[in-house]
Formats: C-alpha cells, sequence, structure tokens
C-alpha cells in the first residue's frame, strides 16, 4: 500500500488551483487568498505515521 509511484500535477491560474494525478483531473477549487509566486510543498497521512514520502524530482515553472 501506497508504494505506487504517482505524478501529481498542480496547475494555477488566477485564484483557481487544479490537481491532476496521474494526468486524470482529480478535483479544483477556489481561494481568495492565493497569490503570485508563491509556492509549497507538504505531506500528511490521516492513520500512518511516520509519513516516508520519496520525491525524485520537482519541476516549477510559468504554463
Amino acid at each position: 500500500m501506497g508504494r505506487d509511484t504517482n505524478t501529481y500535477t498542480m496547475i494555477c491560474q488566477g485564484k483557481e488551483l487544479s490537481l491532476y494525478i496521474n494526468g486524470v483531473f482529480t478535483h479544483s477549487f477556489e481561494h481568495k487568498d492565493l497569490k503570485e509566486g508563491q509556492v509549497g510543498f507538504g505531506v500528511s497521512s490521516y492513520d500512518s505515521y511516520p509519513v516516508k514520502v520519496n520525491v525524485n524530482w520537482l519541476e516549477i515553472s510559468e504554463p
């Protein structure tokens, strides 16, 4: 469980953030406090500790 490799894509356009997992759209939301130029990365778990994540690469780019 939890050992598959997945590709996460997050696209921010204006105040809307859209999430894709393995190229499949999963969710989008609009947030009034999103601002240009701020990027964050976080990981959490509801029932498993410690949380261990292996990131092979991270790319941040303009559309």
